[in-house]
């Protein structure tokens, strides 16, 4: 069960530090270190506790989620799915990446590619450039 408590860590410290410096530098933020940020703390605490890589992720990818769909914006419900889904794809190649390398840096720098492409696609697609 310590997985749990390092999704939840991962996600108040997302949430708390990319809170902070959207409001400061703006949305870009999200593509340009967000994913840097959450990958290295989902990962980071899952192994600095000894638990399971992927089941942070999927706990991370919980609160998301349910952050995205108690947000009262139209479409929160997909939006809620798709955040749950990225995040166990994320911590799927996390944990791929650590099994086969035995790198903590493998471990985080295959998932984040894949979330700067998604998040750059996200942001491109819906305009989310500007300030909160």
């Amino acid at each position: 069960m310590t997985f749990i408590l390092a999704g939840l860590t991962a996600s108040g410290y997302s949430w708390l530090l990319n809170g902070l410096l959207v409001d400061k530098v703006g949305r870009w933020w999200v593509v340009a270190f967000g994913p840097g940020m959450e990958e290295l703390s989902k990962t980071g605490i899952a192994l600095f506790l000894g638990t399971n890589i992927f089941l942070s992720h999927l706990t991370f990818g919980v609160v998301e989620a349910v952050r995205d769909i108690t947000g009262g914006q139209r479409g929160s419900w997909l939006a809620g799915l798709v955040s749950f889904i990225s995040h166990s794809f994320f911590g799927f190649m996390a944990t791929l990446s650590y099994q086969k390398t035995g790198s903590f840096l493998f471990a985080v720098i295959i998932p984040l590619i894949f979330h700067f492409l998604w998040n750059g696609v996200v942001l491109m697609r819906t305009g989310l450039t500007g300030h909160r």
